[in-house]
């Protein structure tokens, strides 16, 4: 008996595949299909600059800021302060503050008081 021939009477016939080799060369064809069917694309790159550092071009218009922070460091194992200094381009106006860490919890009330502005629009 030949292994992978069916060698029962219905087999023998037909000429079939035991169970086993069948699955074998169904798992094959399928490979085959998804090789020559399937289409990878690499993800598109962005064309929008993400984190560009460039200086801005106000055109003579206030209200373009430039913001510089300085993490003063640890001391004694208590995290310390962020210092933020916020200059405008065009009448060089110049905001600093401090805070715990760099998020809008901690971040709008400083700028809320400094610029003395109930509501600070972003965008």
């Amino acid at each position: 008996m030949k292994q992978g021939i069916d060698s029962t009477a219905e087999g023998a016939r037909t000429g079939s595949l035991v169970p086993a080799q069948r699955e074998h060369e169904s798992g094959t064809l399928l490979h085959i299909y998804q090789r020559h069917r399937t289409k990878f694309r690499s993800t598109q790159s962005r064309q929008v600059p993400i984190g560009e550092r460039r200086k801005p071009d106000p055109k003579g218009k206030p209200g373009y800021l430039r913001v510089d922070t300085v993490y003063q460091g640890n001391k004694d194992g208590k995290a310390g302060l962020y210092h933020i200094t916020a200059v405008d381009t065009v009448t060089q106006w110049q905001v600093i503050g401090c805070v715990e860490t760099i998020s809008e919890r901690h971040l709008l009330p400083v700028l809320r008081q400094r610029f003395g502005v109930r509501q600070l629009s972003g965008g």
